[in-house]
């Protein structure tokens, strides 16, 4: 359904009153409520349009404030009891959203006939590429609004929510004095992951396709269990048309030969990359190509230009059929557009040298002659070309054994029938894989080390220090081998992984002198790999040498090294988890230097970012204004810790439970702070 208004959230009564107007329309079997229809306290004055089962009025509200709104109310004749849990479960989902991006109901009823409504704050906006189209958006500024769109979604999938009907008649959008604003609206079709979005559920509508086919993900095509990531698949198709002016498959191919064509089409057929269709379109119909270019304010060839290796990649990793493939969510998605506006790789393409080559001229490209790269990488190519695919060839079959010697590892001390029981712990479980893993990868010692550097991965995660810092060792010997016999970046980006792992376990297990030698030499085999390029893997080395540092009580290099790391990381990905976290480690710096209202500005600057990715009620949340509160107190500042600690409380309670030792640590700071604020 496309309905014209925006909403954004404010409370309201969930058990609104009716007051029909004189002349009654209620119950009438067809046709829209008359115009001065009143329900509860909103006076209808106009339609604003209507989908498949809903109207949407422009109305006025009289009290307690006046002000314009938008009604939601169900058509005459659709008050099934199927469309009737669909339309609560759009009402139940708007009310979980608390993001500016996001639609909000404002108030909910019932008519006298039994029809159920609800009220939305009105705001005037155009479908997402009317709008992108007719402001003539440029490739840029169209990734800036679809980045907004991705964390509107990020947040209703805190909030448990999928959308399931994400498309661009559906992202509306205005210019404002701060600039352009995206609204998520019509969650008719939504479905609560963590709960139920309405008292009754529906396992399926009748045998139809729930969503719209041109941007349905495939397991929501095939009627299987939908996720998070058939959101993802529906952000790639509006990204695609949005970009290209195309949608992924041809609307009326796509529908040529009935539904059930149409649905194996969805669940079968790859489509192109955008620069392909696009390039179609220029052979087929130059001049559609071009206004489509013109929209965007560019030429068909440069549009082209622009939408080769990155927006491809990015695009195509959306529409995987297989949803493991996909992005895991709207923040991965959004990540990997910032780095392409950066100019950093993107981890959706094949990092391949040519192409990382490539973006580092494009960095720097008043520094670097175009045309000796262009030789060199032709010269390097023509010579280069066999060994790579040699190589690749190799890489796969090594591949292929790997995977067979860790299925073969799994089922030889399978509990039904080989050396592990049923009761048997999970570290006990992983030591007797790793003995498998050691006799059937025996000869093959790169293998073996990826695995050994997994499984240490696990045990690190069950916080077994000692046992992932076994592994790590051996992985860091077997690819000190690899990187004599082979020397280059490869090498030295396997050796650096494998010694910040090693670091980690020995930072875990108190051994900080030895953490920092590990993540130090990991640091310079990073930056010697990255050369003057940010990466990941740099900033995420600094931010765990920072925390070294200062365990080991130097803060002077503690807080060096945290402040490179969180500048890295806003140059790379602003809004992700790892750059909240490098934040507010270096709120923990600066507290433990004594900076108190530098500590407070970056664990409020953290919380800001975790609410709008996370949502309200994470525990990394809860953590945070811990911090906040924690550092207020050292200022003499116990009234001012009262609200963070009673918020972390009671986010701990409802992710926990009373008797958590989180609830009951932050319980019991809250009445130490609300004891120091009398005493002051």
């Amino acid at each position: 359904m496309t309905d014209e208004p925006t909403i954004v959230p404010v409370g309201g009564n969930a058990d609104a009153t009716v007051v029909p107007s004189s002349g009654s329309p209620f119950g009438r079997p067809s046709g829209h409520l008359a115009p001065g229809t009143s329900l509860g306290a909103f006076r209808l004055t106009r339609v604003l349009g209507e989908g498949g089962f809903g109207v949407v009025y422009e109305a006025e509200q009289e009290k307690p404030v006046r002000r314009t709104v938008a009604v939601k109310l169900l058509k005459p004749g659709m008050d099934t009891a199927e469309v009737l849990i669909r339309f609560e479960g759009e009402r139940q989902a708007l009310a979980r959203m608390e993001h500016p991006c996001v639609a909000k109901v404002l108030d909910a009823g019932v008519t006298p006939d039994g029809r159920p409504f609800f009220a939305m704050e009105f705001v005037r906006g155009e479908p997402l590429l009317a709008f992108a189209d007719r402001e003539r958006l440029t490739v840029p500024e169209r990734i800036d609004l679809m980045l907004r769109v991705c964390e509107a979604i990020q947040h209703a999938h805190a909030k448990g929510v999928v959308h399931r009907d994400l498309k661009p008649a559906n992202i509306l959008c205005s210019r404002t004095e701060s600039g352009i604003f995206p609204k998520v609206v019509d969650f008719g079709i939504a479905k609560a992951t963590v709960d139920r979005l309405s008292d009754s559920t529906v396992a399926t509508m009748g045998g139809q396709i729930m969503g719209t086919p041109d941007y349905m993900s495939p397991e929501q095509a095939d009627g299987a269990d939908v996720d998070t990531r058939a959101d993802v698949y529906s952000l790639g198709a509006s990204l695609y048309e949005l970009l290209a002016g195309l949608l992924p498959f041809d609307p009326a191919e796509l529908r040529a030969k009935g539904m059930s064509a149409m649905r194996q089409r969805i669940l079968e057929a790859v489509p192109p990359r955008p620069s392909e269709r696009l390039a179609a379109l220029v052979r087929a119909d130059a001049a559609a190509a071009r206004a489509v270019a013109e929209a965007r304010r560019t030429t068909p060839d440069a549009l082209l230009r622009q939408l080769r290796d990155d927006l491809d990649w990015i695009c195509l990793r959306c529409l995987e059929k297989d949803r493991d493939r996909r992005y895991a969510s709207p923040s991965e998605l959004a990540s990997d557009l910032r780095r392409h506006q950066a100019r950093l790789p993107v981890s959706a393409g094949p990092p391949s040298g040519a192409y990382v080559v490539r973006k580092f001229v494009s960095r720097h490209r008043y520094g670097v002659s175009a045309a000796a790269v262009a030789v060199g990488m032709l010269l390097a190519g023509v010579v280069t070309f066999a060994w790579l695919y040699r190589e690749a060839e190799s890489q796969r079959r090594l591949a292929d054994d790997t995977l067979q010697a860790f299925q073969q590892s799994i089922a030889a001390v399978d509990p039904t029938g080989g050396k592990a029981n049923a009761g048997m712990g999970a570290l006990d479980f992983l030591r007797l894989v790793e003995e498998e893993l050691d006799g059937r990868l025996e000869r093959q010692p790169g293998a073996l080390a990826s695995m050994r550097q997994a499984l240490g991965t696990a045990r690190l995660s069950f916080k077994d220090a000692d046992g992932s810092g076994r592994l790590f060792e051996q992985v860091v010997a077997a690819r000190r081998i690899e990187r004599d016999a082979k020397p280059g970046r490869a090498a030295d980006l396997l050796l650096g992984e494998a010694l910040h792992n090693l670091g980690r376990s020995r930072y875990y297990a108190d051994r900080f002198g030895d953490a920092k030698a590990a993540y130090a030499e990991a640091l310079t085999l990073r930056r010697g790999a990255l050369g003057d390029a940010d990466g990941a893997e740099v900033a995420m080395t600094l931010q765990h040498l920072a925390a070294t540092e200062r365990r080991l009580g130097d803060i002077e290099s503690a807080m060096r090294l945290i402040d490179e790391s969180v500048a890295m990381w806003t140059r790379i990905a602003p809004d992700s988890r790892e750059r909240y976290q490098a934040v507010n480690n270096r709120g923990t710096v600066r507290e433990q230097a004594g900076l108190l209202a530098d500590a407070e500005r970056d664990y409020v600057d953290a919380l800001r970012v975790m609410e709008r990715t996370r949502g309200k009620d994470d525990p990394l949340v809860a953590r945070t204004l811990m911090n906040i509160a924690g550092v207020r107190a050292k200022q003499g500042r116990s009234a001012d810790a009262i609200e963070p600690l009673e918020r972390a409380a009671s986010i701990y309670a409802l992710r926990f439970g009373e008797s958590h030792a989180d609830t009951v640590a932050a319980t019991e700071e809250l009445a130490r702070a609300r004891a120091a604020a009398q005493l002051h």
